[in-house]
């Protein structure tokens, strides 16, 4: 009977350090953002609207869509764009093999990971960079035109 008045004690005991007194705030680890992109003042953010009228007044400009491959297929993309996928090997390696002289437009699904491409963008030497604010989710409530496949 001891050893139960024991468990039955230490219990009541726990249960009081946790549940009772005043409410102490909950310790959580400190929320980690990464840090801000920066980007050059020439990289513009174009509103969806903007951005369609960028696609038909530069033949020469080029899209990058920088979602995966699901995105692409499942939800369409801006006529144009050529798939180039964040998440690549060696995205680097490829955002090196382009033409810096040429415009581009670069967009994902929100805008971060477009951000992110513009900055190394900026990095190797490219002068002309548009980012589709807000990415695709911005495009597709705008109710503007995608390409299905």
């Amino acid at each position: 009977m001891k050893t139960a008045n024991s468990a039955i004690m230490v219990a009541i005991f726990v249960l009081g350090m946790c549940g009772c007194g005043e409410k102490q705030a909950a310790t959580s680890m400190p929320v980690v953002a990464p840090p801000p992109v920066v980007l050059p003042e020439s990289f513009r953010e174009l509103s969806p609207q903007e951005a369609a009228a960028l696609i038909q007044q530069k033949p020469d400009l080029k899209i990058l869509d920088m979602r995966v491959e699901t995105e692409w297929a499942e939800e369409g993309h801006i006529a144009g764009a050529y798939l180039t996928n964040f998440y690549r090997q060696k995205l680097g390696e490829h955002l090196q093999s382009l033409d810096r002289k040429k415009p581009y437009l670069v967009y994902c699904a929100l805008g971060e990971r477009a951000r992110l491409t513009a900055a190394q963008m900026a990095e190797l030497g490219f002068t002309e960079v548009y980012l589709l604010k807000d990415g695709m989710n911005a495009w597709k409530k705008a109710g503007l035109p995608l390409v299905q496949g």
